[in-house]
Parts: structure tokens; C-alpha cells; sequence
């Protein structure tokens, strides 16, 4: 059972390396490789961010990762009032309400180890929650793995800079979210996609109805009636339904310009260093 959790916790970090494009930790093999594309990938549009990866491997060892922090690039407008509810289960996130997800997805690959090795299959969440001091919000990401349940709080914070508008900020990581795993274990993510965005529908106060109405159609009066029993007979007039105004809000809406790749910035923080990497989500329009 031992061997099994630490299997398990295994294929957690490195589905989380591969779902925030981050290197893996430097006793590895071969760093996690992944990408982000926003669809659609208009500028001005309202979209989702959709990260994916596949063939990557990563051998796992004592070296973990102590914070990690993506900034986002400062076109990029995010409206939080699209997300309905708040996470307050902090106790079992599983809890998490349906109306405060941001993001799902899922992954599948194989764990080997001397002596043996074997598929797995996991599925990821995140759900927004009440802020913490300075925040826009929190964010708990939750990781279901060979029949366990982990979890990770981070926040989202505006940030006033040249390039980029929000940092969404895991420094440092929660104790043991990034727990060490025997040396020699290597996981291999086959496939993994990872879908953010949400979109969220108001109605408005209903409209006053418009004055009078048309009359309903209907057959002839028949021969003989008129007057008051005419219009018995062919309906009396009717009066338009006073509808209500929608308006849809979206969690993520794309700069509204595009001359070129609209950047992100991953930095991931060791203890005695921090790797940053530079990536684009290209765009058209």
C-alpha cells in the first residue's frame, strides 16, 4: 500500500508539471512538455484557454518544486462575476459547488518502477474561492489519481506591470501538495487537456410591455355577427409578453489587439534556484 500511495503521488506531480508547462524537478529525465491555446483565438472574442500535452515523461527524484507562479499577459480581461459561487470546503474541496469551476480536464499515462509498471487515469478541477489578503481570489486545484483525492490552493492577483496583468500564485507550495518520491519512479503522461474558462448568462428586469397590441388572426366573422360578437369570435386583440434582457458574461476574454503571440511567463522556484520560462498563445485578428 505504501509503494502504491507514493505511486500515486507520483503521477499527481507529474500531471501538475505537465498542466502548468513546467519543467520537471533536476533529477529528471526529460522536462514535461505541453502548450496552451486560447479557442477561439480572435482577438476581442471571449474564449477558454485550452492547455494540452502528450509523449512526455518525467523521472521523479528528491528535487521538488517549492512555489510556482504563471503570469498572464496584461490584454487578457478576466471577469470574475461570471463565476457564481465561491469554494468554502476547504476541509474536502471534492464539496467544491458546481458554480465556482474554472477548469477541468483529464490525463492518462503509465507509472514504472523497478520491478514493474501500470497505466493510470486521473481527472483535474479548479474552483475559485473567497479571496486571501490581496487576492482577487483563491484558486483550489483538485487532483484525483488511482482512487485518491489531492488537492492545492493558490491565489490570483492583479499585478501592475509592462507585460502582464495577473499572477496566478502557488509560492510557496502548500506542505507536501509536491511530496518526494522514491528515486527511480518514472511516469509517462500519454495525454493530458486541461480546459479554463467558464460563461455565465444574467437576465435582466423584464421590459415594459409596448402599448396596444395586434389583434389575434383568425377565421371571418361569420355571416350574421357583428359588432361585440364578431370579435368573439375571432379573439380578442393580443398583447406582446414583456420579455427580459440577457446578457452573458465570460470568464476570459482575449486582448483586443494581435501583432503576435500574446505572452505568459512561467517561473518555478527550487530551493537553491528558479527556472523561468517564456511562452506565447498565438492569435489572429
Amino acid at each position: 500500500m505504501g509503494r502504491m500511495r507514493a505511486l500515486a503521488r507520483a503521477q499527481l506531480l507529474a500531471a501538475f508539471a505537465v498542466m502548468v508547462g513546467a519543467t520537471a524537478p533536476a533529477s529528471a529525465d526529460t522536462a514535461p512538455m505541453g502548450s496552451a491555446i486560447a479557442q477561439p483565438h480572435r482577438a476581442g472574442a471571449p474564449s477558454h484557454i485550452v492547455v494540452s500535452g502528450s509523449g512526455s515523461s518525467a523521472g521523479l527524484g528528491g528535487t521538488s518544486p517549492k512555489g510556482i507562479t504563471l503570469a498572464v499577459y496584461r490584454g487578457f480581461r478576466l471577469d470574475l462575476r461570471t463565476i457564481a459561487a465561491r469554494c468554502t470546503s476547504t476541509a474536502n474541496p471534492a464539496r467544491c459547488p458546481k458554480s465556482s469551476q474554472v477548469a477541468s480536464g483529464s490525463f492518462r499515462g503509465t507509472a514504472t518502477y523497478p520491478g514493474g509498471a501500470f497505466p493510470f487515469n486521473g481527472t483535474i478541477q479548479a474552483f475559485l474561492a473567497p479571496p486571501s489578503a490581496g487576492a482577487l481570489a483563491d484558486v483550489i486545484v483538485v487532483v484525483s489519481v488511482a482512487g485518491m483525492t489531492y488537492s492545492g490552493r493558490g491565489q490570483l492577483v492583479a499585478v501592475a506591470g509592462p507585460v502582464y496583468g495577473y499572477e496566478l500564485r502557488a509560492d510557496p507550495l502548500p506542505a507536501g501538495a509536491v511530496p518526494a518520491v522514491p528515486a527511480g519512479v518514472t511516469v509517462t503522461l500519454d495525454e493530458l487537456s486541461v480546459n479554463v474558462g467558464a460563461a455565465r448568462r444574467l437576465r435582466g428586469p423584464r421590459r415594459r410591455a409596448a402599448q396596444g397590441g395586434r389583434r389575434r388572426r383568425g377565421r371571418r366573422c361569420p355571416a350574421g355577427r357583428r359588432g361585440r360578437a364578431c370579435r368573439r369570435a375571432r379573439g380578442r386583440p393580443r398583447r406582446p409578453t414583456p420579455g427580459r434582457s440577457v446578457k452573458t458574461l465570460n470568464l476570459i476574454t482575449n486582448p483586443s489587439v494581435c501583432a503576435g503571440p500574446w505572452p505568459f511567463e512561467l517561473r518555478v522556484r527550487y530551493a537553491d534556484h528558479t527556472d523561468v520560462r517564456d511562452f506565447g498563445i498565438a492569435c489572429s485578428g
